[in-house]
């Protein structure tokens, strides 16, 4: 009863950390949007997206370390095969939300590492309850290819094979990576946004070509180097020139670095901006207000003498109206 619970306690943390890292990782694609939509990419949203986006990538990180510790610790707590088996077959599991996989390439590493941590690896699912939890995790294409195989134990692995050998090919996801460091947008002058995208762009694929394990040697860094500076402005490209060591050859590190700052530059040169601008309009404001009440005080003066000078009675020289005076109405009809 003991090692039953936890066993559910163990699976239950690594659920947990699985639907915390797909939550986390919508969150920062959805952070991203959300300022690029703004409208407002060189003001102050950016210093919030950019500590937003920081926490997100160090909570992703201490999760992936997390979760890899929870799921290669002892999950067979019993003392024989009979009663493990036993609790393969009677532990009903939470229910757990896997991220959905339609075929795009990019997306397959990530896909296939949270699978395997969170199913394939799980020794307390039997191969039905991961074959089961594959076909949901699938649409499109890849649930295609794999529609044939009926829910048993004896198909699992060869319909996770069969996926492997469709989408994890080494060459196709080096080639989809480059071709979108290759294609990403160059930037636009003093343009925030174009510079935040094509560093998201190029990140994202030198990242997961690094999960690759492929080798980033001094060629393959004057290459990456070289591709990047192509996708900067004139200006930019010129300023970037002026910052580099003539005697060392600059890194692709040192270009991503260049890129960021130029990047907080608008940012704060454009927070400047709106300050100053503001104040002008607030002076500009200001001054209007102050012709207006000016203006308005010497219409008012103005009609208060207006009408005194106006009010004077012709007869008797007081301040009223002439049907009001009393020498008037004193007349008859011929004489007023």
């Amino acid at each position: 009863m003991i090692n039953g619970k936890k066993i559910i306690e163990n699976d239950i943390n690594v659920q947990l950390l699985i639907k915390t890292k797909s939550e986390c990782l919508n969150l920062e694609s959805d952070l991203q949007a959300n300022y690029l939509l703004s409208g407002d990419p060189g003001g102050s949203l950016y210093e919030i997206y950019t500590v937003n986006k920081d926490i997100i990538t160090d909570l992703l990180v201490e999760i992936e370390e997390i979760l890899i510790v929870e799921t290669f610790s002892s999950f067979v707590l019993t003392n024989n095969s009979s009663r493990n088996s036993e609790n393969k077959n009677n532990l009903k599991l939470p229910k757990l939300e896997l991220p959905v996989f339609s075929g795009d390439l990019s997306a397959w590493l990530s896909f296939k590492e949270i699978f395997i941590n969170a199913i394939d690896k799980n020794y307390e699912l039997s191969e039905t309850a991961k074959l089961s939890y594959l076909i949901s995790s699938l649409k499109g294409d890849p649930a295609k290819l794999i529609s044939g195989f009926s829910i048993s134990d004896e198909n699992y692995k060869q319909a996770w094979e069969t996926l492997l050998n469709r989408y994890d090919d080494k060459k196709n996801l080096a080639n989809s990576l480059l071709s979108k460091f290759i294609n990403a947008k160059p930037t636009k002058p003093n343009n925030q946004k174009s510079i935040l995208d094509l560093l998201d762009i190029c990140n994202f694929a030198i990242r997961n070509l690094k999960s690759l394990k492929f080798q980033f040697n001094e060629f393959v860094n004057l290459i990456l180097v070289f591709i990047a500076q192509e996708k900067l402005d004139e200006s930019l490209r010129k300023q970037w020139e002026l910052s580099l060591d003539s005697e060392k050859f600059p890194t692709y590190d040192d270009s991503v670095s260049f890129i960021e700052k130029h990047a907080r530059s608008i940012r704060n040169a454009n927070a400047d901006h709106l300050t100053s601008r503001d104040c002008i309009s607030r002076n500009i404001q200001s001054r209007d207000m102050n012709k207006y009440s000016a203006k308005k005080n010497t219409v008012v003066h103005n009609t208060v003498v207006n009408n005194s000078t106006r009010n004077k009675c012709i007869l008797c020289s007081e301040y009223h109206l002439i049907y009001k005076c009393g020498i008037f109405n004193g007349y008859n009809l011929e004489q007023r």
